[in-house]
């Protein structure tokens, strides 16, 4: 996050830059747990 913070960026690049980690994070869970999880909280 620090070195992202170098460029100045839109409101809404650091929305999807902050979606993308949370969907990184929430996928490394779904995947130890069950893969269908995902699909059922974004689908």
């Amino acid at each position: 996050m620090r070195g992202k913070q170098k460029y100045v960026q839109p409101l809404h690049c650091s929305k999807i830059s902050k979606a993308l980690d949370m969907i990184e994070v929430i996928g490394h869970f779904s995947s130890q747990n069950e893969r269908g999880n995902m699909g059922q909280q974004y689908g």
